[in-house]
């Protein structure tokens, strides 16, 4: 049976009186939540939002009611830019630096080459150890003492068969008192200028000489390898002689012997140890004359 008309319209009337209220509340409850300090605070802490500015412009309406636009950041691209700034920024090209790298190697560290570097530094002002303190004297025989221990084993042996070995060697320091003396005194108001020693292993020949300004003392003595010890050798005084200004060469009566051990030895540089417990650093003279005396 059809609807009497007077229902219909009541039932139509129902509808709309509850459209318009549930369009009323939401609107309120939106313009409540959109206003509200409290909820504004609590929004302002969601991560993803950015603090509410108002605007007059841009603006949405909804249910008549208008709102600020409200910015939301990405937090991707927040994440990355901040990893951005927090990083070091590079100015180098990784590639090119290795390439370089390949083309130009850095040397490397040479522990024993510094360590002769420090002795040569050490002995600047020393005159051959005649003008030295006892702290002096023992820095350097300590830095003797380290070269020794580092080359150790490496340094190898039979040094007295080597070329090098051979030739004019020439005075930058020593412990021994004679020598010393002379580098102090000179020889009879002769200043001292120099002291050498040659070296002739195959021909058997040492020569101990000290120049000094306008005269010279010159050790000549017998010189052979020793048996036990490859980098020793041992010495007989032979002959002396001595030159005064225009006096002179006298012939000196030599006595006595020992021996020396070189303890290091490069092409340019070496230091030896005698019988008598003196240190002797020598450096090569190239251009000298072994066995050579001043005229």
């Amino acid at each position: 049976m059809p609807a009497h008309p007077s229902h219909t319209l009541r039932a139509r009337r129902a509808v709309l009186t509850s459209s318009v209220a549930l369009v009323l509340t939401c609107s309120f409850v939106f313009l409540v939540c959109s206003f509200n300090p409290k909820n504004k605070s609590l929004e302002a802490t969601q991560p993803g939002y950015v603090a509410r500015q108002r605007f007059s412009k841009p603006s949405v309406a909804f249910c008549g009611l208008s709102r600020p636009v409200i910015a939301r950041a990405n937090p991707i691209s927040e994440w990355m830019g901040k990893l951005a700034s927090d990083s070091p920024q590079s100015t180098t090209n990784p590639l090119a630096d290795w390439i370089a790298n390949l083309s130009n190697p850095q040397p490397k560290a040479d522990p024993l080459k510094d360590l002769k570097t420090e002795l040569l530094d050490s002995l600047e002002g020393l005159n051959e150890g005649a003008r030295q303190t006892e702290e002096q004297k023992q820095i350097v025989l300590k830095l003797v003492q380290q070269i020794k221990e580092k080359v150790g084993s490496e340094f190898g042996s039979d040094i007295v068969s080597k070329a090098t070995f051979n030739g004019r060697w020439k005075l930058i320091w020593t412990t021994e008192k004679e020598t010393l003396t002379f580098r102090k005194a000179g020889f009879f108001g002769k200043p001292f200028k120099a002291a050498y020693q040659d070296i002739d292993v195959v021909s058997g020949k040492l020569q101990n000489l000290i120049e000094f300004q306008d005269g010279y003392f010159s050790l000549m003595s017998a010189l052979s390898a020793d048996e036990s010890d490859p980098n020793r050798c041992n010495f007989k005084f032979t002959s002396a002689a001595a030159k005064w200004g225009n006096f002179g060469p006298f012939t000196l009566p030599p006595f006595g012997k020992g021996w020396f051990e070189t303890v290091y030895m490069d092409n340019d540089m070496r230091i030896a140890e005698d019988i008598r417990g003196d240190t002797l650093i020598v450096v090569k003279d190239a251009a000298g004359s072994p066995f050579s005396v001043p005229e």
